[in-house]
């Protein structure tokens, strides 16, 4: 379907009622008039439906403003959304799809609005010309449809008319390539025209659906749709159906889940506490089990505990109840309104139809239209604005409310809606289902060792531990104590996946402390028994997609996360703690996961710190990036029994971890669906709690290895060769032969322990000097060498040139900033204050990831940077490109962008100054230090010590980093974070007024703009919204403000008088603006003290236009309210003068 709805906010009702009456799959929207912050309503029209769209400011959807009222856009539904891929065309009136079903020939779709015959016909002609470029481009690969409106008329067995220039022009497109215009032909329904002028002008046909003449024969249905009695535009929509042949796309409605809790209106109302007392009551008959512990009684009691709180749910808490989507902008109004459009059209249908001013009826009918589409925008446009103002009211004191409300406005990731397998596509519900559980169970099947006696060997050994346990289990005396179940339940986090069974952790923080006793009692009845229930052992699988450019047909391109219950997180919570006390020095300092103070930057930071080190002194290094294939997932059972007996854990404990491994089931959860149950052989099941911390004591051994080798690099006497995340295993050696011994060291242990590396995916980078020589082989196949790879989500460049990066850097800081534009962080509905703090907080961490370990910058990169901050810094406050960035940037407090990474890594610094001795970072940096401190100049020294090492001279922060190097203490890192702010601050400050002082430019703006804060005028925008607009126009006109010396009089046509200002001309001298001077000084005058008017009055004219556009009174004490009245006085003034002038 196609349809030009002139405005889709008015049109959102009509629009929605024929997606669904006529069961649309792809419909092309023209003339939507939304900007791209805007076009997040898209998906709000119909939940089935997803948007692809292009905002009316696309060239330019940083602007404050925008009159253009065009727009295109698709609305692709759910079913068909994984088979559709959009076309890149530089075009703001053309919009692609490529649409590739199962079985079926490929289709290019184009949603079109050609400009109006009011526009000139060389606009028109260069958008046919770029149709002509794009049909010539696609022809060969699909049959192209082309949709929307084409404003001119095409001739067709039902529709004639004499060509004019805008005609024969399209008709060349045709002919060329052998079209046909679907709603001109005999076999379609409805109105022959499609638009209806509104000034009784004529009807023509302007809109179309073009298809090739070869596909006229699959046209099953096709209709021009009059008659909707809730439409406001002036064109009818166009259908179309196809009849596709040997497609095995099917849909099936998903199971609807079971309803969840509603904790937020819980919460809001008041029912926990009832939810509290009547848990309490319905465990107050529960004994707590004392006699001889079994399985049944622990079965039993769990079942008890369970229903209680189930019951007590059902008794108390409100649900959550799915609403299809409701407008929440409508009100008792609009209902008034539309119905009232509704009765004047039966009234214009029922007595003439027609299009005549001089109609009564349809004159009627088109007041109670426009009256309706007013109404409507205006609840929009009120709602849209307390939206906002709740945004800007919640940035600091609730960001989850605001995020809530933005990440309502995201496209949810598409479910997989199609699966490959053995070459054939499948799309039918059942049939993914089946899919999944074959890969599952495939994924999780019984460990295969090559070695013929291996199994039986680990077999026994397992048996042989069984036993033994089973004998020294009575000796144990392991148990929780109640503050420990306290503890962890009160940290519980809210809104967290729960698991089969329904239970979140808000069922067990809000149940009362006769539940915590009665959880704590079965805690220990489990541990003294050796036996975890039954229903823990259960497990469902929900799909995430892994992102990238991953074929989302292919089920390796999704990760199983597996949740279990919550009650079973909590104990395995505590069994962590037990676990983490065994084992102080667990695990090898080479781990970074999942440890206190590390993160994956060390790792990255002990690797290249490993690296630039062998460089500097003229070496290769081999670094070989090793991919772990299903790392989690294919840990065996058995294998891992092992490593916890030798892991040294007591004998109950061991006895529980190995019951808690023993029969384990899963399902997979996809499209609404359950599949069936199968076992799970192996894995540690990626999502319970214990998950990570078994990998590791699975995985260390094998770091023991690999380090005590000897044969990877070292850094003098340290051996930190072997960074590892988790999985990801990095080797790092000086030659081909040591990184082969290493290599093999985990293709040993990989196959003695019954897991894989993949060869494919593994990686080999070479640094210094090219070498000859055999390759690095695992499993007898070569690893691949490459110029660059990612390490820990940072790249590594065996060029060690950094441009590229930059590059990449500078696109996804743009990229990320226009992607939070389309979810309504715009200037234009938010203040630049509040927009800044997202850029912050979102953009900047993501694009900038890993810049804590960037080295030294050339200039050229430095100004990449800075123009890219430069450009983000100006689209949100909504100024011109051209202002100087030093007047823009202190407008909001940003400092450069160098800045902004310079303390990223004097905060890593603290961070590594303040880890243990032993750990490698820290061991690292010492040794780097000293590198630095005894260089005789036979080399240069790369990397972060030097980098920081400067840095802190930079900043005058260098005495903390040596009395570090003496005695060992170095600032916590709040206290830290809180000196570099103060110490960056003050050198940024300093730098830019010196900048100022030496520009003739600024000479103006130095009486404006004298501390390095957010202006004034968007503080108090901030706290009063409705000043916003005119906050952002003085904020424009600080910025292009400058000295009148070499400015000529200029002939004020209102008052007669010369001036060099036009804006101090109408503050202190135009006689046309007496009345508006008048009432702002009155208005001064109500500011006690009254001495401060009189203080404003004793200026001159320039100093007075200089003091009201910095909106502070600096020179002049006021109380805090007296101050934001005349903040609000500046702003208010300067805009309405400034608006007078120009009219």
């Amino acid at each position: 379907m196609c349809w030009n709805c002139r405005g889709l906010f008015s049109s959102i009702s009509c629009l929605s009622d024929l997606l669904a009456e006529y069961k649309v799959n792809i419909c092309a929207i023209s003339e939507h008039w939304l900007r791209t912050y805007q076009l997040h309503v898209l998906n709000t029209i119909d939940n089935k439906f997803v948007s692809i769209a292009k905002g009316v400011d696309m060239h330019n959807p940083e602007s404050m403003s925008c009159n253009s009222r065009c727009g295109v856009a698709f609305l692709v539904s759910k079913d068909i959304v994984s088979f559709v891929t959009e076309i890149d065309i530089d075009s703001d009136r053309i919009i692609g799809i490529q649409v590739n079903l199962p079985n079926v020939q490929t289709f290019i779709i184009l949603s079109i609005y050609l400009p109006a015959t009011t526009q000139p016909h060389q606009l028109y002609q260069y958008n046919v010309e770029l149709l002509h470029e794009i049909c010539s481009v696609y022809k060969d690969m699909g049959s192209i449809i082309l949709m929307g409106d084409f404003n001119t008329k095409i001739q067709g067995p039902r529709y004639k008319f004499n060509p004019d220039e805008r005609s024969r022009l399209m008709y060349s497109l045709i002919q060329e390539y052998e079209l046909f215009s679907v709603n001109t032909q005999m076999f379609c329904h409805g109105p022959v025209t499609t638009f209806q002028s509104y000034d009784n002008g004529p009807s023509t046909c302007i809109d179309h659906i073009l298809m090739p003449l070869s596909e006229i024969g699959k046209v099953s249905n096709a209709k021009v749709i009059d008659s909707q009695p809730f439409s406001v535009s002036d064109h009818r929509p166009i259908l179309c159906s196809i009849t596709i042949e040997n497609s095995v796309l099917t849909h099936t409605e998903g199971e609807q889940s079971t309803r969840s809790v509603s904790w937020d209106r819980a919460r809001k109302f008041g029912y926990i506490n009832d939810y509290s007392f009547a848990l309490s009551q319905h465990l107050w008959t529960s004994e707590f089990p004392r006699h001889e512990i079994n399985k049944l009684i622990i079965e039993d009691y769990y079942d008890k505990i369970v229903s209680a709180i189930k019951q007590a749910e059902q008794e108390t808490l409100p649900y959550s109840i799915f609403k299809p989507y409701q407008k929440p902008y409508w009100n008792k109004s609009l209902t008034h309104l539309r119905d009232m459009m509704r009765l004047k059209r039966i009234e214009w249908l029922n007595n003439c139809n027609c299009h005549d001013l001089k109609c009564d009826a349809f004159n009627h009918y088109k007041q109670a239209k426009k009256a309706f589409r007013d109404a409507q925008r205006s609840a929009i446009d009120e709602y849209e604005s307390a939206i906002a103002q709740k945004i800007e009211n919640d940035i600091d004191v609730d960001q989850k409310s605001v995020w809530i409300i933005l990440n309502k406005r995201k496209q949810k990731p598409h479910t997989c809606t199609a699966l490959k397998k053995d070459g054939t596509l499948f799309t039918d519900s059942n049939d993914l289902m089946n899919i999944w559980y074959d890969h599952f169970q495939n994924v999780f099947s019984q460990s295969v060792y090559s070695e013929p006696d291996r199994e039986t060997y680990i077999s026994d050994r397992v048996s042989t531990i069984r036993e033994t346990n089973r004998t020294l289990n009575e000796k144990d005396d392991l148990q929780f104590s109640y503050s420990d179940v306290i503890n962890i339940c009160s940290h519980l986090k809210n809104n967290k996946a729960c698991g089969h069974d329904r239970i979140a952790y808000e069922h067990i923080k809000y149940g009362g402390k006769l539940l915590l006793k009665h959880l704590h009692h079965l805690f220990n009845m489990i541990i003294q028994c050796g036996y975890i229930p039954g229903e823990w052992r259960k497990s469902i699988i929900f799909l995430l997609f892994k992102g990238g450019k991953k074929p989302r047909t292919d089920t390796n391109s999704y990760r199983g996360i597996s949740l279990v219950p919550s009650i079973a997180k909590i104990f395995e919570k505590l069994l962590e703690n037990e676990l983490t006390k065994l084992r102080p020095d667990f695990p090898n300092h080479q781990q970074v996961a999942y440890q206190k103070q590390l993160s994956s930057m060390n790792a990255s930071y002990n690797l290249q710190e490993v690296k630039f080190h062998h460089i500097e002194k003229g070496g290769p290094v081999k670094i070989v990036l090793l991919d772990s294939t299903k790392a989690f997932d294919t840990v065996p059972h058995d294998g891992l029994r092992i490593k916890l007996y030798e892991y040294g854990i007591p004998a109950k404990l061991w006895c529980l971890l190995d019951n808690m491994y023993s029969d384990l089931t899963s399902a997979v959860f996809s499209g609404g669906k359950l599949s069936n149950w199968f076992k799970l052989h192996r894995g540690v099941r990626q999502g319970s709690v214990l998950s990570a911390k078994l990998y590791l004591i699975f995985i260390n051994d094998l770091i023991d290895k690999l380090e005590s080798s000897q044969q990877g690099a070292f850094i003098h006497d340290l051996n930190a060769s072997t960074p590892v995340q988790a999985d990801d295993i990095s080797i790092i050696a000086t030659d081909r032969q040591s990184s082969q011994v290493m290599v093999k060291i985990c293709e040993e242990y990989s196959i003695r322990w019954s897991f894989s590396f993949s060869a494919g995916k593994s990686q080999l980078l070479h640094f210094g000097k090219p070498t000859t020589g055999t390759d690095v082989l695992l499993y007898n196949e070569p690893i691949s060498t490459v110029k660059m790879a990612k390490h820990c989500g940072i790249n590594l460049y065996t060029c060690l040139k950094t441009m590229d990066r930059t590059i990449d850097v500078c696109r996804t800081l743009r990229a990320t900033v226009i992607s939070l534009i389309r979810l309504g962080v715009h200037p234009a509905i938010l203040n630049p204050i509040v927009c800044s703090k997202f850029v912050k907080q979102v953009c900047y961490p993501k694009a900038l990831y890993g810049c804590e370990l960037w080295g030294k910058l050339t200039s050229t990169e430095w100004l990449m940077l800075e123009r890219t901050q430069h450009y983000i810094c100006k689209n949100i406050q909504g100024l011109p490109r051209r202002t100087r960035s030093d007047m823009c940037l202190p407008m909001i407090g940003w400092f450069s962008i160098e800045s902004y990474v310079d303390e990223k890594k004097l905060y890593f610094l603290g961070r590594i100054c303040n880890l243990p001795c032993e750990s490698i970072s820290f061991r690292i940096l010492i040794r780097r230090v000293n590198d630095f401190k005894y260089n005789d100049g036979s080399y240069s020294n790369l990397g972060f010590t030097v980098d920081i090492i400067n840095i802190l001279r930079k900043y005058e922060l260098s005495s903390y980093f040596n009395d570090f190097c003496e005695t060992g203490l170095f600032p916590t890192p709040l206290i830290w974070k809180r000196i570099v702010k103060t110490a960056v601050a003050a050198f940024e400050i300093v730098n830019w007024t010196r900048r100022i002082n030496i520009d003739d430019d600024f000479v103006a703006f130095k009486m404006i703009k004298k501390d390095y804060t957010p202006h004034p005028a968007w503080t108090i925008a901030l706290k009063r919204p409705n000043l916003r607009k005119q906050a952002h126009f003085l904020i424009s006109v600080c910025c292009i403000v400058k000295d009148n010396d070499n400015r000529q009089y200029i002939l004020c046509d209102r008052c007669g008088k010369m001036f060099l200002d036009p804006i101090v001309h109408t503050i202190s001298s135009c006689d046309y603006l007496d009345e508006t001077r008048e009432n702002f000084w009155c208005e001064i005058i109500n500011i006690d003290p009254i001495t401060f008017s009189i203080f404003l009055s004793n200026m001159s004219d320039e100093e007075l236009f200089y003091y009201l556009l910095s909106c502070n009174s600096d020179n002049f004490l006021l109380e805090t309210d007296q101050l934001e009245t005349f903040q609000a006085i500046c702003v208010r003034y300067i805009h309405k003068f400034g608006t007078l002038l120009q009219y």
